[in-house]
This record gives C-alpha cells, structure tokens and sequence, in this order.
C-alpha cells in the first residue's frame, strides 16, 4: 500500500511507509516465548554440561575442533565456543 504525497517530501513518505510496513508485519498475537522457571535453572544447568561433556567426547574421538566444524558444517568459533564457555 502507498500513500499519495508529494514527491517532494520523500523522508515523509518513508517514515509513512515503514509504519505502514511496521504494522503489516506486526504480529496479530502476542508471542510466546520459553521460560525457565527459577526453580528449574539447577537442572537445566546441569543438563546444558551434560551435553557440553558429550559434544567434548565426540570432537575428541573425532579428530578436533576443526575436523567436527568441517564436517557439521558449524563455525568453527562457534563450536569452540560451544566448549569453552562454562
């Protein structure tokens, strides 16, 4: 949808435009998202280095970083990442 307005005032047509944009494109419901509960975090926790000690194991067995990052086709900063990070 366009508006009709001089041409002249192109910043005004733009600022109109991108609203219009903004609103098509806006979500007709609010969005949910996930939530971790407070009481949970310690079992979350806990599951996240449970799989970090695992994807450890597989890049040892599996001949490095690199070669899992060549292979998965994930970054390799990102893998390493991945790893590192407590």
């Amino acid at each position: 949808m366009t508006l009709p307005i001089d041409r002249s005032d192109h910043a005004a047509r733009r600022i109109i435009q991108e609203s219009i944009d903004d609103y098509r494109d806006a979500p007709t419901a609010p969005l949910k998202k996930p939530y971790i509960n407070y009481t949970s975090l310690d079992s979350v926790v806990q599951g996240i280095l449970k799989e970090k000690a695992k994807l450890r194991q597989l890049i040892d067995r599996n001949g490095g970083v690199s070669v899992v990052a060549q292979k998965s086709g994930i970054p390799q900063p990102s893998l390493s990442r991945m790893i590192r990070l407590p």
